[in-house]
């Protein structure tokens, strides 16, 4: 059973109704079901987009909806497993800057023990290795990785593996201190600001803001910020984290000898 969790999909269609238009912001994103894929099958999938006028913007309404097919069942099951809104924009938004609590210093947990809890496929195993902050916790973007999509040369309106970023890193800082990892379940808003991007390692910080609530952004040497996140939600999965796959969690948020 392969599973499809990102929404990713959602700000090109979007686009696709006015392209003349650039995608200043996501908003009140809702995680409502993942998308399986049983037996590794094909799967028919409709993305909705409906068009509103705002003050500032043209905003849609976005739907990604998936029918299946099921043996005792006469008619098709139909699950809108995403929603959210695309804030259409006729100009970029501006640049940010912004600044992350950096690695020096810190006692930090590195990719091996990151990915022996987490699930992610080669392609989406962004964080190099992560470290305590302040207020949460921080992550390095990993190099090197697999292509994104197929064919590896179109073009992202937005940036899944940024974004992924920051829901793993505030996992990490979840995970170290609950002992208990938390799925996507909403985003308020996701900003996407002007940039140009310089030479160096991008790195994403999540603060924590709430119970199971993290503000999150991305930015790169030069403190160019690439995305931010603000109101991301996490539902906590009931079973524990196994303590043995914890300890060098708990170790990098909470100080400890280095493990990176």
């Amino acid at each position: 059973m392969a599973l499809l969790q990102t929404s990713r999909t959602r700000p090109a269609s979007a686009r696709l109704l006015v392209p003349d238009r650039q995608v200043g912001a996501i908003t009140d994103v809702d995680f409502r079901e993942p998308v399986k894929f049983y037996r590794d099958e094909p799967r028919t999938l409709t993305i909705r987009a409906t068009l509103t006028p705002a003050a500032d913007a043209l905003v849609a309404h976005c739907e990604l909806i998936g029918t299946r097919t099921l043996a005792n069942r006469p008619e098709p099951v139909v699950t809108v497993h995403f929603t959210g809104r695309v804030r259409l924009v006729e100009t970029e938004p501006p640049a940010q800057q912004d600044t992350v609590e950096a690695l020096d210093g810190h006692p930090a947990v590195g990719h091996d023990a990151v990915y022996a809890i987490y699930f992610h496929g080669p392609a989406y195993q962004v964080l190099d290795c992560a470290w305590g902050t302040e207020r949460g916790a921080a992550g390095r973007f990993a190099a090197g990785l697999p292509a994104n999509h197929e064919p590896p040369d179109r073009h992202t309106v937005a940036q899944p593996r940024l974004i992924e970023l920051c829901f793993q890193t505030a996992g990490i800082e979840e995970m170290g201190t609950t002992g208990r990892m938390g799925l996507p379940a909403h985003v308020d808003r996701i900003d996407f600001p002007a940039h140009t991007q310089a030479d160096g390692a991008l790195v994403a910080e999540a603060d924590s803001t709430g119970s199971h609530v993290f503000d999150a952004r991305v930015v790169d040497a030069d403190g160019g910020v690439l995305v931010r996140l603000t109101g991301y939600h996490t539902v906590v999965l009931p079973d524990a984290v196994p303590e043995d796959l914890l300890t060098p969690l708990r170790m990098a948020v909470e100080g400890g000898p280095a493990t990176e």
